[in-house]
């Protein structure tokens, strides 16, 4: 899911954590939230370029 990158932030055991903004609709349209997430670096990949899991 596309999501708008905001923030970095080390956390104490050393890994990085991305704070991003995800824009979410309900499936007829009528109705969205913005979900504001920490995300594990491992997850966080620049546009265009998939995630190979």
């Amino acid at each position: 899911m596309r999501a708008t990158l905001h923030a970095w932030i080390r956390v104490c055991d050393g890994r990085w954590l991305a704070q991003v903004r995800l824009p979410v609709r309900s499936s007829s349209g009528r109705s969205g939230a913005e979900l504001w997430l920490w995300v594990d670096s491992v997850f966080v990949f620049p546009a265009g370029e998939g995630a190979q899991l």
